[in-house]
């Protein structure tokens, strides 16, 4: 009798033809993507390219921008500090950081008017991890407190822009929505960055190194990458495309608009090379296996070859939607993440019928804007990493590359 396998290769390499079919369609110019079941990658792979105009390939030991997936890294930094007694989550942040005191509002009435108005109530640690604070991200169109964050130039010049600064500059801003209202995506983990530099005198990067990075053998992480290794750093593709969508998560359809696809410079925002530079909401570069590394131990309660790095039941609360209904739904502007819950630091799925894809209930994970994704499945002990680099749409791959990897899935 043959022993039955947990995950079809076959089916697995399905993943393949897909990245294949992006990057000759021209919608990506390389991928890495990686499956681990029961702790074991059993499937990892690469194509086109690291450097679409140099001919260099996407390689296992390529350098991602991985933007918004620092976030689920610096929410699990933070609860490291949570477990040592230094805060409580429902602590108000302006407790620690006190320029967040006496929060105003921007409200929008009934006739269009904007106006100012104090806070219903302080702005708290728990909120921060959330997205449910009210502050907001400069990027938006759909609330007229984002203006102000363009109008006060938040993220135009990011080289030698200390965290202290940019929080201050953010603190003068007004909120989106009173704190606590609804799920708001927002510039609230480069808040809670500057708070664990606030609560442990360390800057974030030494704490990152010394609390994460080297614990879990992450040898291969850097907001600033030494020069020796800057060749490695995959080129960013997009900027010029205009894609139009469906606002649903599950089958987005993209339809390209305009078929140009150059190389973009996003070293002003996002440096490369600036050793003062970090950032809890974006900022991070680098492997496949390094971010393997951190989900693992996600997946694992905590632990990791050599103990645990947060407990399991912080773990269990991280990995829990911690939304209210009326919080919800999950939302980036038009896109209705639906079936999606928020826990602390990552999405949480609630229902994948409403998802519309395949997975399980309780997976956790989180995006980044250069189609960048990864997920970990408690229940099925998975862990599926996509990495490109393309600010070209918005996220609409990683529902096909989540699809793909469940269907090999035979146990």
């Amino acid at each position: 009798m043959h022993e039955k396998k947990l995950m079809d290769e076959k089916r697995l390499n399905r993943i393949n033809d897909f990245m294949q079919n992006e990057v000759d369609n021209g919608l990506l110019a390389g991928i890495s993507a990686l499956v681990a079941h029961k702790n074991e990658i059993v499937h990892f792979a690469q194509c086109g390219y690291q450097d679409r105009d140099a001919k260099t390939l996407m390689s296992e030991n390529t350098l991602f921008r991985v933007y918004s997936m620092t976030k689920p890294i610096v929410s699990a930094a933070v609860m490291i500090l949570f477990e040592r007694g230094l805060f409580s989550l429902h602590d108000p942040i302006e407790k620690y950081i006190p320029c967040f005191a006496n929060m105003k509002v921007m409200e929008v009435s009934d006739a269009g008017e904007h106006f100012i108005v104090d806070a219903a109530g302080p702005i708290t640690i728990h909120q921060l991890l959330t997205h449910t604070s009210g502050l907001a991200y400069n990027f938006y169109d759909d609330n007229p407190a984002c203006a102000t964050y363009r109008d006060a130039k938040i993220f135009d010049v990011a080289v030698d822009y200390s965290l202290k600064d940019i929080v201050e500059k953010i603190a003068e801003l007004p909120l989106a929505y009173h704190p606590g209202e609804q799920f708001y995506y927002s510039v609230s983990i480069d808040v809670l960055a500057y708070l664990i530099e606030v609560l442990t005198s360390e800057s974030l990067q030494d704490f990152l190194q010394q609390e994460m990075f080297t614990p879990l053998g992450m040898n291969d992480t850097y907001f600033c990458v030494p020069e020796d290794q800057r060749s490695r750093v995959a080129k960013c593709y997009g900027g010029a495309d205009i894609l139009k969508s469906d606002v649903q998560w599950g089958n987005m359809m993209t339809t390209w608009v305009s078929g140009k696809n150059d190389l973009i410079d996003v070293n002003s925002t996002d440096p490369i090379n600036d050793p003062v530079f970090a950032r809890g909401g974006f900022g991070l570069k680098m492997t496949m296996q390094d971010y393997y590394k951190f989900a693992k131990m996600l997946l694992n309660n905590g632990a990791y070859e050599g103990g645990y790095l947060l407990s399991p039941k912080t773990i269990e609360l991280m990995r829990s939607n911690h939304l209210t209904e009326k919080q919800m739904p999950v939302r980036f502007q038009e896109f209705i993440l639906g079936g999606l819950g928020f826990g602390l630091g990552g999405s949480v799925l609630m229902s994948p019928p409403q998802a519309e894809m395949l997975g399980s209930k309780g997976n956790f994970g989180w995006s980044g804007a250069a189609k960048t994704h990864f997920w970990i499945d408690p229940k099925e002990e998975l862990v599926a990493i996509f990495m490109a680099q393309g600010l070209n749409n918005f996220a609409l791959v990683h529902p096909i590359f989540q699809n793909l990897v469940y269907q090999a899935l035979l146990d």
